[in-house]
């Protein structure tokens, strides 16, 4: 983004220099901002469905979580929650156009241009667990916890699958004794492109008694640039 400020600031400031009253008839500067898209450039950061443990009935009109269970090899029955897509979008937004042209002699002119534009976008997921939903009560002791299961897709998965838990639970004796595991998850993506070019050309005009030819040239620099950051961080305290 500097070394675009800096291009765009000589070029203002040498044809704006040059296009004083003596040289008007030479000298000519357009300066446009413009509101333009970026199609085709979005970026998949993942897929996710989220899941609760269903309760069971233990007995006539009882009901217990099941989270405890996968701890012991056995997977509760689910039931989707949500579901989503993580895409980073370019939208449209404003860019630049400097362009301005000179003319060395009435037959020879030098003509320079810039443009440029640049988007960025983020996204972010929370993995979260709901707290102590469930609770089940011994002697002296209460146990509190919760479980939510994610399915994720994302890119740097070599299966292109896999699965994560969000887990809350705590054993309490007393209100100053206790000891419990929290985890949640977050997953972020974030993204940037610029894209930017710089003309330079000459024209050079030749004419006869019957005939008149020109003739055109130049040089054309383009810059792309493309940013892609993908995290998964899980966020655990005990």
């Amino acid at each position: 983004m500097k070394k675009t400020l800096v291009i765009v600031l000589v070029l203002v400031l040498s044809l704006g220099l040059i296009s004083v009253p003596g040289f008007a008839e030479q000298a000519e500067l357009n300066l446009k901002y413009w509101h333009a898209g970026v199609g085709g450039a979005e970026l998949w950061i993942g897929d996710y469905e989220a899941y609760k443990a269903v309760p069971e009935e233990d007995e006539p009109g009882e009901l217990s979580c099941l989270g405890i269970h996968l701890l012991n090899g056995v997977f509760p029955e689910l039931e989707l929650i949500n579901k989503g897509k993580l895409i980073l979008q370019f939208g449209a937004g404003k860019g630049l156009i400097v362009s301005g042209s000179y003319s060395l002699f009435s037959t020879v002119s030098l003509g320079v241009s810039y443009w440029g534009l640049s988007r960025a976008d983020e996204v972010t997921k929370a993995l979260d667990n709901p707290g102590a939903e469930c609770e089940d009560e011994g002697d002296g002791w209460i146990d509190r916890w919760s479980n939510r299961y994610y399915a994720l897709t994302l890119p740097w998965l070599a299966d292109g699958e896999n699965e994560y838990q969000s887990e809350y639970w705590e054993r309490r004796y007393t209100d100053d004794d206790y000891w419990g595991y929290n985890s949640e998850g977050l997953i972020t993506g974030e993204g940037a492109l610029s894209m930017s070019a710089l003309d330079v050309s000459g024209t050079k005009a030749l004419s006869g008694a019957s005939w008149e030819l020109g003739l055109l040239g130049g040089i054309r620099r383009v810059v792309f640039n493309q940013d892609q950051s993908i995290g998964f961080v899980e966020l655990e305290e005990e």
